[in-house]
């Protein structure tokens, strides 16, 4: 019940509708500015059909880069603030007080925030699909975009739980949640750069494999898209078109990071009443008084 009633409060804002409306808007100019700067720099001549292969690639290159940035800028701004807000209003102390678990109250937050925002992404999915009339996309290419696109969603969402968890004010987590992802973005690079640095790398056998500096750095650079996607463009530039391993270890290191950091929100949601100002415990003290 609170779970549905979550979904309407949220789904019933008129704002939702005009953003997915405008993300559809954005996505068609994109692709009619396109085409039209294709069909100026092509000139005359028959057209290809592998020419049109090409522009449909492009526009799905461009198409998931709007979609990347949009989720790094909406996911915290949306998230974050799902419990700090309960607190700013007052309501987290009357929330715990019901028959609800913990999780269900966390995890209600998270799937109607999650699913709000996975809705405005599908608003796109119309423009996408007119990619088939030029040729096609390489499905490997849609499904390994769309699915680190909705990890990155999950990582930020759960992100965004924990430091909302964390802070009193909405605000507050808001900017932990885009501090924390940007200092992760930031010192993941600087690992890597450092592991692969000549005069600081080595390398040790354990057990016959020889692990080298740039593989114990990889764990850490693994969950990084700005790292990711440059790596998997190498390869396939080098002939490799293996686009599943590397999604495999993004999986892995964005699952383990939703889980410690979902754990740990849903572990200190109560914690949150041990503040001095909660209305809850002031007014438990005062009948206690009155009671002795």
């Amino acid at each position: 019940m609170y779970k549905r009633q979550e979904v309407l409060r949220v789904g019933r804002k008129s704002r939702q509708i005009w953003f997915r409306l405008a993300y559809a808007i954005v996505l068609a100019f994109l692709f009619c500015w396109i085409y039209f700067a294709w069909v100026s720099f092509r000139g005359s001549g028959q057209v290809q059909p592998r020419d049109l292969s090409r522009l449909a690639e492009t526009y799905f290159g461009v198409y998931m880069v709007v979609q990347f940035i949009l989720v790094c800028v909406l996911t915290p701004a949306s998230v974050a603030g799902a419990v700090a807000e309960e607190k700013e209003r007052r309501t987290l102390e009357f929330l715990l007080a019901t028959d609800l678990r913990d999780r269900e109250i966390l995890f209600g937050k998270l799937a109607t925030r999650v699913g709000s925002l996975l809705l405005f992404l599908a608003a796109g999915l119309p423009i996408l699909t007119l990619m088939q009339f030029f040729g096609g996309i390489d499905p490997d290419q849609v499904i390994a975009g769309f699915a680190a696109t909705v990890l990155v969603v999950l990582s930020l969402a759960a992100l965004g739980m924990a430091a909302s968890v964390l802070s009193r004010k909405a605000r507050d987590a808001i900017a932990l949640t885009y501090l924390a992802a940007v200092a992760y973005v930031i010192l993941s690079f600087l690992i890597y750069a450092l592991a692969v640095v000549p005069a600081l790398k080595w390398d040790f056998e354990v057990l016959g494999f020889t692990i080298s500096s740039e593989d114990a750095a990889y764990p850490f650079v693994a969950g990084n898209p700005f790292f990711m996607v440059p790596y998997v463009l190498e390869m396939r530039g080098g002939r490799s078109t293996d686009l599943f391993t590397p999604l495999m270890h993004f999986t892995a290191f964005h699952l383990c990071f939703i889980a410690i950091f979902l754990a740990w929100a849903g572990l200190h949601l109560r914690s949150a009443l041990r503040s001095p100002l909660s209305p809850f415990r002031f007014s438990a003290r005062c009948c206690w008084v009155s009671w002795d």
